[in-house]
């Protein structure tokens, strides 16, 4: 008998080590999920704020549009030899100096104002694209395409049927060619 309760005592004992080991885990991922759906909910919150937040603002505000053109006119210094047009002029100029491109857009409206004129293109060389044309040495004043092009300043050339007809530098030369 004696054995039998050391047996039962022992199977107890067994049975409250079981259930003291399984509580624990239990009760321990009971409470990581609890944190972890707080922490969830806590983000969502959040967002519904700065969301409500940000969509008072827009509501508020009056937002300015402004008409968006696009400027047919201006072209890459790459299309100077291929435009679509049989005859045209190109000028190609900085427009970062306010000086020089307050000058050529005056001669290029007042050229567009003519009756006969032909077609006339511009290039902005301050554009990261157009840069690698503009060079400090001497001008390339007969290039036969576009890669070959060698700007040094403002320059006016003029395009028919794909080749170079008339190369001209300098602001002056410029004005009196579109004059």
């Amino acid at each position: 008998m004696a054995n039998r309760q050391t047996r039962r005592r022992n199977k107890k004992k067994e049975e409250v080590v079981e259930t003291t080991n399984t509580s624990p885990d239990i009760l321990n991922k009971i409470i990581i999920g609890l944190i972890v759906i707080c922490v969830l909910g806590l983000f969502y919150l959040l967002t519904i704020y700065i969301t409500n937040k940000h969509s008072d603002k827009d509501t508020k505000e009056e937002t300015e549009t402004s008409d968006v053109s696009i400027n047919y006119d201006e072209i890459l210094i790459g299309r100077a030899f291929s435009m679509s047009d049989e005859d045209y002029i190109v000028v190609l100029y900085d427009s970062s100096n306010n000086e020089i491109s307050t000058t050529y857009s005056g001669l290029i409206s007042t050229y567009k104002a003519k009756e006969d004129h032909l077609p006339i293109y511009t290039v902005n060389m301050n554009n990261s694209l157009n840069k690698s044309y503009s060079t400090t040495d001497a001008s390339n004043t007969s290039p036969t395409k576009a890669s070959e092009l060698k700007v040094n300043g403002p320059t006016l050339i003029r395009i028919t049927n794909g080749s170079l007809v008339d190369y001209v530098e300098g602001e002056e030369s410029i004005t009196n060619y579109l004059s």
